[in-house]
């Protein structure tokens, strides 16, 4: 069997693994974090993706290990500059999903260099998936292999993804219940770190709650404080479920050395 052969077949056998992977996670992150992992074996140390459209703006990556500020801010001004040619320096926060990978596998990633990118339209959403590694060059020929198979299902999975928002968004129409969720701690982290720090852990602990709840219609930021979370109307015990699960994903929410979150969880019926 020749190189070449080998090589095809172990590309497809890594994206046929990774649609197996992906197929059961139910958010963008969730998915970069299998693209991830798929891609441990190779020189790529880092991948990020953009997710842009009309009401949503997300940038997250996912790395095979601790991100230093400088890397973490490399990803963010890539991405900013490769999805918004002509708005440049608008800085969006990064969130960073994890990434389950083995031990030998994980490296602390001090300077990072953008390698390889592919953009392509989900509905009306612009995506954007970059790869990057610590040599400034252009990734080697078998990984570009890799990464334009991965990126190929990737899309397939993400069309899959918005088909079942519209699915979920559908359950609008009848009765809601509309959650207030107060965070404190919030505004402490806010006045010590920066507005950046906060917003991007209000983006973070509202992707943790929506991978953790599949019955949320909508999650949305409702102040520097606040987020708003919508569900089909359901009996109390139920909800109370709910309001706790949603309590516990903020209170376990990795917070900065010293500082702790808690939630305080109002509900209106809509």
């Amino acid at each position: 069997m020749s190189n070449a052969h080998k090589t095809n077949r172990s590309v497809t056998a890594k994206a046929h693994q990774f649609a197996l992977d992906a197929m059961v996670e139910t958010t963008a992150g969730g998915i970069l974090s299998k693209v991830m992992k798929a891609l441990a074996s190779t020189t790529v140390d880092a991948v990020g993706l953009s997710i842009i459209d009309d009401t949503q703006d997300r940038y997250l990556f996912s790395s095979r290990g601790a991100v230093s500020a400088d890397a973490k801010d490399r990803i963010r001004q890539t991405l900013d500059a490769l999805s918004r040619d002509e708005d440049t320096g608008v800085l969006l926060p990064v969130i960073q999903t994890p990434c389950g990978v083995k031990l030998s596998n994980v490296a602390r990633i001090e300077h990072t260099f953008e390698g390889w990118y592919r953009r392509f339209d989900v509905a009306d959403q612009q995506i954007t998936l970059v790869a990057f590694h610590a040599q400034q060059t252009i990734v080697d020929k078998e990984t570009r292999a890799i990464l334009m198979q991965l990126s190929r299902v990737l899309e397939a999975t993400l069309v899959m993804l918005n088909h079942k928002q519209h699915a979920r968004m559908s359950l609008v129409d009848g009765p809601q219940i509309l959650l207030n969720v107060n965070i404190d701690g919030i505004a402490s982290i806010r006045g010590e770190f920066g507005d950046f720090e906060a917003e991007e852990m209000l983006s973070g602990i509202g992707e943790a709650i929506r991978v953790s709840l599949d019955a949320v219609s909508h999650i949305g930021q409702v102040n520097e404080h606040t987020l708003s979370v919508m569900l089909p109307h359901t009996d109390k015990t139920l909800l109370n479920q709910i309001k706790l699960q949603i309590a516990e994903t903020i209170r376990f929410y990795p917070a900065p050395s010293g500082y702790t979150l808690d939630a305080q969880i109002r509900a209106n019926t809509m």
